[in-house]
């Protein structure tokens, strides 16, 4: 009986086979097919790297020694392509040397067999090995899933957050309200939701930092509807400061990528101009396209700009950089980090340059289909 757990009834495991030799494969292929295994042949490296990429084998068994490359060096490959990182691979070698076994696990591979083949061994084995692996990929899908739902909480937080905040400085300038009590109580208030705010990006900072873009999730989509959806969320922070968020958005232009990384990317600019921008300012959002096959945001604004000292570090992580927020805002020194990392995630690009009069421009920019 073939391994296949319950959310994946739709298809037969796929198993790539790979060895030069024409009978040894057809002997393999053979067994694991009589079991219900769909069976993907390859006698060279090259042949089985390009199957491997195209069709995103369940498990693979690799011969040791190939003319033309050996096992070893294409299960390197194998790890280092993110389409294939995760794809276990058993070495089917006639070698017992301890040397050439150890230097197939450090390649990457989770098992062994030996030549000559026996069958019931080849098949536990193969068993075995698939069991784990969608046993791994179920937990990767439910971690992802948790995760997924604990930063859309914290997400959905930041805006009635912000609302109550603003409400609560609003408060404060009531003349009824004067009462010293009262205003200790209300500036309790607005550092309380200030705190939170300040948890809560960098719980999302770091969410975004420790969960690298996932490749199944690139998709297209417009991407001046991401903009118009994070400058509604920071509304009420613009509002606060009597600040204008003036948009340009061109005609519409459809992305490819991740749509909750290029928002989180959006947002962290707009969020970083808000703050350091003087009050009753403006910010100005373009969408247009950009290089050959791209499209792009230019978040413009009238803030301080970056400094010389500045430029060098100015995406590294945990720097706070010599301008200040001109309201107080909290900062992590994380936002820009993370950004750029997402940005160059889904093949894009994030960059700063000054703005003619003062202030910066910085520029998010995203291909507009799939980078092979």
């Amino acid at each position: 009986m073939s391994t296949v757990p319950a959310g994946r009834r739709r298809r037969a495991p796929l198993i790539l086979v790979v060895d030069d030799d024409a009978n040894m494969v057809r002997l393999v292929s053979g067994l694991l097919s009589a079991q219900g295994y769909e069976v993907l042949a390859a006698f060279d490296a090259d042949q089985a790297f390009a199957l491997g990429i195209s069709r995103r084998p369940d498990l693979a068994l690799f011969d040791l020694r190939m003319p033309d490359a050996d096992g070893i060096s294409l299960c390197r490959r194998f790890r280092e392509a993110p389409e294939l990182a995760a794809t276990p691979v058993i070495f089917v070698t006639g070698s017992a040397d301890q040397a050439d076994l150890v230097a197939c696990f450090e390649a990457g591979a989770v098992d062994f067999l030996a030549k000559p083949i026996r069958a019931a061994e080849l098949l536990q084995r193969v068993r075995t090995h698939l069991e784990l692996k969608f046993a791994r990929d179920q937990l990767v899908v439910k971690a992802r899933d948790c995760e997924a739902l604990t930063a859309m909480v914290a997400h959905d937080l930041k805006s009635p957050l912000a609302s109550i905040r603003f409400s609560v400085e609003m408060l404060g300038e009531e003349p009824r309200l004067r009462d010293e009590r009262v205003q200790d109580l209300l500036a309790s208030l607005t550092e309380s939701a200030d705190r939170t705010l300040a948890f809560i990006d960098e719980f999302l900072n770091l969410n975004a930092a420790a969960n690298t873009v996932a490749l199944d999730s690139f998709r297209p989509f417009r991407v001046d509807d991401t903009v118009r959806l994070v400058i509604g969320r920071i509304a009420g922070c613009a509002l606060e400061k009597n600040i204008c968020i003036e948009t340009d958005p061109g005609e519409a232009l459809e992305v490819f990528g991740d749509p909750l990384a290029a928002e989180h990317v959006i947002e962290n600019l707009l969020s970083n101009a808000l703050k350091f921008v003087p009050r009753d300012s403006r910010v100005r959002v373009v969408i247009e396209p950009g290089q050959p096959g791209t499209a792009r945001v230019r978040v413009l604004d009238r803030g301080p700009g970056i400094a010389q000292c500045d430029r060098l570090r100015l995406f590294q992580r945990y720097v706070r950089l010599s301008a200040r927020p001109t309201s107080g805002e909290s900062s992590t020194g994380l936002g820009l980090s993370v950004a750029k990392q997402l940005a160059e995630a889904m093949h894009g690009s994030l960059s700063h340059q000054d703005r003619a009069g003062g202030g910066s421009i910085f520029t998010f920019e995203l291909p507009t289909r799939p980078i092979s």
